[in-house]
C-alpha cells in the first residue's frame, strides 16, 4: 500500500506509539506500508523536527531526531511535484498533498488536519490515522 502520511500525523506518531499516528508509523517501520513525499514535505519536516518541544520530545523514542530523520530519508520514496498547486483547501500550504494524490498512483492520504479531513468527499482517498488502522 503507498501512503502520503501528513507531517502532522508523522510527528505525532513519534510521540506515541500506542496513538493511532504511532501506529501508523509502527506500520511502516515494519515496512508494510511504503511512504512517499515530496521536497515541500521534507522541507516542513526538518523544520519541525528541529524544533526543542518536538526534539526533546523524539529523543528516547527513536534515539534521536536526527536518527528518525535518516531512517524517514532512507525508506521513504521522494517524489517530484512542481508548483503550480491547484487551490483546494483552506490551508493553501497542504495543496501540494492534493497535488501529489493526484498526479501520483498514490493509495491513501493520511492526516489529521481538518482541513483536509474536510474534504472527503470530494476526495475519497484521504484518511484519518484511526481511518487507516480500522482498514488494516
Amino acid at each position: 500500500m503507498k501512503l502520503l502520511v501528513d507531517t502532522n500525523v508523522i510527528i505525532s506518531g513519534l510521540f506515541g506509539s500506542r496513538s493511532y499516528p504511532g501506529q501508523v508509523m509502527r506500520h511502516w517501520r515494519e515496512r508494510h506500508s511504503q511512504w512517499v513525499t515530496c521536497e515541500q514535505q521534507l522541507e516542513e519536516l526538518t523544520r519541525v523536527m528541529g524544533t526543542p518541544y518536538v526534539m526533546d520530545k523524539v529523543e528516547g523514542t527513536f534515539g534521536s531526531a536526527y536518527a528518525f530523520m535518516m531512517e524517514f530519508h532512507a525508506h521513504t520514496d521522494c517524489l517530484v511535484i512542481e508548483p503550480p498547486f491547484a487551490p483546494l483547501c483552506r490551508d493553501p500550504f497542504d495543496d501540494y498533498l492534493l497535488a501529489m494524490m493526484d498526479r501520483y498512483p498514490i493509495d491513501f492520504l493520511i492526516s489529521g488536519d481538518k482541513d483536509l479531513l474536510s474534504l472527503k468527499g470530494s476526495h475519497p482517498k484521504i484518511l484519518s490515522p484511526r481511518e487507516l488502522i480500522d482498514r488494516l
